[in-house]
């Protein structure tokens, strides 16, 4: 049975990931915390499926899933991926990088709760976000996204 605690603590990796790779470059948590704000609301308000092909065509689906891939691979070592993350945050724009980072954040959160795995955003889009009990999980890790980017990441 997932747990309340268990988005707290999935949605806590992410968030520190973010706000450790964002030391260098601070725009990146600035960029990922408006991200975490404004994708919730369209995330509870308007279409699952649509708000996550929304974030796949802003950051690239090869960027979201290297990212997803690094906190995946990295999980429970807020270090080491964020170290692994560093060089996208520096490499690549800030706007580009925060979406690519919360809508991993967001896979990282589904793989985790489902037990499934992504090597395309395909599957997620078309299929998983029409699931009910799926579309309760995205709306729960993006509430705790969004409640711990306020938090613990700088304002824009």
């Amino acid at each position: 049975m997932i747990s309340t605690q268990d988005f707290i603590k999935y949605s806590l990796y992410c968030v520190n990931v973010a706000k450790e790779a964002s030391v260098s470059k601070t725009k990146f948590g600035e960029s990922y915390r408006a991200r975490a704000r404004s994708i919730y609301e369209m995330i509870v308000y308007g279409n699952i499926p649509l708000t996550l092909a929304y974030l796949s065509s802003k950051a690239s689906e090869s960027l979201l899933l290297e990212c997803f891939r690094i906190l995946k691979e990295n999980y429970d070592k807020v270090s080491d991926a964020s170290k692994n993350l560093a060089p996208l945050v520096r490499k690549i724009s800030h706007e580009q990088m925060s979406y690519a980072a919360y809508g991993a954040s967001i896979l990282l959160i589904i793989s985790k709760v489902l037990g499934l795995d992504f090597k395309s955003i395909d599957p997620v889009v078309s299929e998983i976000a029409f699931d009910k009990l799926a579309q309760k999980y995205i709306i729960e890790a993006a509430k705790w996204l969004k409640l711990f980017s306020e938090a613990k990441l700088p304002r824009g």
